[in-house]
């Protein structure tokens, strides 16, 4: 009803920054994030780039990718942290963007200084788990590249394609990974965005992939996990999109599922 009500108000008087912002943030909240993403950019039309709006659209555009910062929404961040160099959403989200981009250096430097500002104990142990994991992974690659074991909360997916529809992809389409709760909300616990040329190939879902604070893998044991080629370029799925889909239940360390590409989407309606 809130709304309706906010929605109405802007179509008769649209030159309202603080009301776009509010209907952003309701849109967020029900997980309307196309819709926040318009309302934000709407709220920068009328006042200019704003660092703490420029990291509620990147937070909301990733969401709209399937969890991913990659492309847009890393632009975004940059110019919010060029803006307000010591934001804490803007850091935290910029070391999920690097983390995510395989540049766990930049994302320590990210969240170590977001450690810094941040006083929010619940906030502080979650950056906290988020260094120690990429300090952890930098120094294991070091000495071993070919790793493969997985920490609590995580799972590693060996993604590979159906020969019977292989000769209908293109190389260049984009293939994003995803978890999701079974019982839980829609939106990825943790996502990766690729390329089909990098099929057949084995990738690591954890925590660092969550686009939320609150929404972690490890927050879930019975998890989804979905690998879909997308024609679109966008991680909802569309007809004529082709996925492999598979269900698991994480039990600790050393989580593996295999997902085939194998299936044809007949409806952007009934599959997300």
């Amino acid at each position: 009803e809130m709304i309706e009500v906010l929605e109405t108000r802007l179509f008769a008087a649209p030159d309202d920054p603080p009301g776009w912002t509010t209907l952003a943030q309701a849109y967020v909240a029900t997980e309307r994030f196309t819709d926040a993403v318009s309302a934000y950019r709407r709220v920068r039309q009328l006042i200019g780039d704003n660092a703490g709006i420029l990291v509620r659209e990147a937070d909301a555009l990733g969401m709209v990718q399937g969890g991913t910062l990659a492309g847009e929404p890393s632009t975004l961040l940059a110019r919010a942290l060029e803006l307000e160099p010591d934001h804490p959403g803007g850091l935290w989200l910029a070391g999920l963007a690097a983390s995510e981009n395989g540049q766990l250096r930049e994302a320590l430097i990210h969240w170590n200084r977001a450690a810094e500002l941040i006083d929010n104990q619940e906030i502080q142990t979650e950056l906290q788990r988020l260094i120690t994991a990429a300090e952890t992974e930098l120094g294991d690659s070091s000495s071993s590249p070919t790793r493969t074991t997985t920490a609590p909360g995580s799972v590693r997916v060996q993604v590979s394609v159906d020969p019977s529809i292989e000769e209908h992809l293109d190389p260049n389409d984009t293939l994003f990974v995803l978890a999701r709760a079974i019982n839980g909300p829609r939106a990825p616990l943790a996502a990766a965005k690729l390329t089909v040329k990098d099929l057949p190939l084995s990738i690591e879902l954890n925590d660092s992939m969550s686009m939320l604070p609150n929404l972690k893998l490890s927050d879930y044991r019975d998890i989804e996990v979905i690998a879909r080629v997308s024609k679109s370029g966008q991680p909802l799925a569309g007809e004529g999109d082709m996925e492999g889909r598979t269900t698991l239940t994480l039990e600790g360390v050393d989580t593996v599922t295999e997902v085939v590409i194998s299936q044809v989407v007949q409806s952007s309606a009934t599959t997300q």
